[in-house]
């Protein structure tokens, strides 16, 4: 029997997000629907860090609203930039369609 640690194969913290940038380049509207949705269940059941819910929801918008905001949104999440860690820790891009998700 082969015992694999997992802690030693962890997913790489980035491909998610990569993951998601992908799946909103594919489907725009579809996927940042998606992440308002999930932004207003967060604001409804009464979470107590708005910041982030404010930030995200700013990104969005722009990303709707302009061919510029959605690449400045999609290379926000392609990025590895460490200051963007904290925001990225709670990404509202949970459920969207994903080639993993058939």
């Amino acid at each position: 029997m082969e015992l694999i640690d997992p802690h030693l194969f962890r997913q790489d913290p980035r491909l998610k997000h990569q993951l998601s940038a992908d799946a909103i380049a594919a489907a725009p509207q579809v996927c940042l629907g998606i992440a308002l949705e999930n932004l207003q269940r967060w604001e409804d059941w009464g979470r107590t860090q708005r910041g982030p819910i404010c930030e995200w929801r700013v990104h969005i918008e722009k990303a709707k609203k302009s061919s510029s905001g959605l690449e400045s949104l999609l290379h926000f999440l392609r990025t590895a930039d460490p200051d963007a860690t904290p925001l990225l820790s709670c990404s509202p891009f949970v459920g969207l369609p994903t080639p993993f998700a058939t």
